[in-house]
């Protein structure tokens, strides 16, 4: 009788460890990365977590689009991973053809794996969705993923920065944007180098006069996206520029206010004894 007894308690005691974990979503392979090369990687529940510079559930909004680039509205209604200030925040919808087969249902709420990308070209930041499976609040698995996401966030150190892309300022003071502009050059715009599709900019090769301040590597041939139609080829400008260790060799701007013609720079950076 007391060996039927141990018996059954430890069939019992399998079936409650098979039911605990029966309703945990497992980890497995999440979804892929498309990188802009086409190339893709292969992401696990983990690396989804820890490589995520936001975390959040949002109500999705709708489409919206402009004439350089689709992206696709949320409402952020609860932040487990990062920081947002925006009432509706916008998913890039172009890198990849993944977007196109994912439909998603006018306020629905989505949990979303998210990376932030900012530029000062564009008119606001870009989130970028880590992974190709996209939870919905209508899942089975809804709670148990966020049970999941908490756990992996207490144990694992995130291996994200807090947001993707150069810093800038969206101020028109000059005080401002020279806070952020730790290369300022007098260049001459030499030609073009290419022309972007997705922002209302062009890339172009400029020939450093003068390094007022920062440096400019170990070339005097540079790399600059600017915006379209506020320089001519063969002119000399004085640009202000953000840090460039992520965007190297192509520079950014600091602003959408830091080109300046020869005279205008005159009277505005007086101060600079190599001017």
């Amino acid at each position: 009788m007391l060996k039927k007894l141990k018996l059954l308690m430890t069939f019992t005691t399998l079936i409650l460890l098979f039911t605990a974990c029966a309703t945990k979503a497992p980890l497995r392979d999440y979804g892929k990365i498309v990188d802009l090369d086409g190339s893709k990687e292969v992401l696990n529940f983990e690396e989804l977590v820890s490589g995520a510079t936001h975390i959040l559930n949002a109500e999705y909004i709708g489409v919206h689009s402009s004439e350089y680039q689709t992206s696709l509205m949320f409402k952020p209604n609860r932040l487990i991973k990062g920081d947002v200030k925006d009432n509706i925040i916008y998913l890039n919808f172009n890198l990849s053809s993944r977007y196109e087969e994912i439909k998603y249902t006018a306020g629905e709420n989505y949990l979303l794996f998210l990376e932030k990308n900012r530029s000062v070209y564009r008119e606001h930041d870009i989130y970028v969705q880590r992974g190709e499976h996209y939870i919905s609040s209508t899942s089975n698995d809804w709670e148990n993923f966020h049970e999941q996401t908490l756990d992996i966030m207490s144990r694992l150190k995130s291996t994200a920065p807090e947001v993707y892309g150069n810093e800038f300022t969206t101020s028109s003071s000059i005080k401002d944007i020279l806070n952020v502009s730790p290369n300022i050059f007098k260049v001459e715009i030499a030609d073009i180098f290419t022309e972007s599709t997705i922002t209302p900019t062009t890339v172009y090769k400029c020939n450093v006069i003068n390094v007022i301040q920062g440096n400019t590597f170990d070339t005097k041939d540079v790399l600059i996206t600017l915006f379209n139609d506020t320089v001519k080829i063969g002119e000399k400008y004085v640009v202000l520029l953000a840090d460039s260790r992520e965007s190297h060799p192509v520079y950014t701007l600091s602003s959408k206010n830091s080109i300046y013609t020869w005279e205008e720079a005159l009277k505005i950076f007086s101060h600079k004894p190599n001017l």
